[in-house]
């Protein structure tokens, strides 16, 4: 869904809402959809785009990705010992 973001000289956002058919006038807005996973936090004010953020990971997700690392780095550990042999 298409967000609308009003902000000022320096890029804070003073409001967001969802799009709709009228735009603001006079106002400085950016309007664009959020990527799924990121939340927005101010406004390139030279480009005119807004700047993501991505969402914090909950802890599941945090002790999924740190079980995926611990085992690419015991492949690269028997690669490294077996391929010395």
């Amino acid at each position: 869904m298409k967000t609308i973001a009003i902000y000022d000289n320096t890029g804070k956002i003073f409001s967001m809402f969802n799009a709709g058919k009228e735009v603001p006038v006079g106002l400085q807005f950016v309007e664009f959809e959020v990527p799924q996973g990121y939340y927005v936090v101010s406004v390139d004010v030279a480009n005119k785009q807004p700047i993501f953020k991505e969402l914090p990971k909950n802890a599941e997700q945090i002790m999924e990705m740190d079980v995926l690392e611990l085992r690419m780095a015991v492949l690269e550990l028997t690669d490294l010992v077996l391929g010395g042999m």
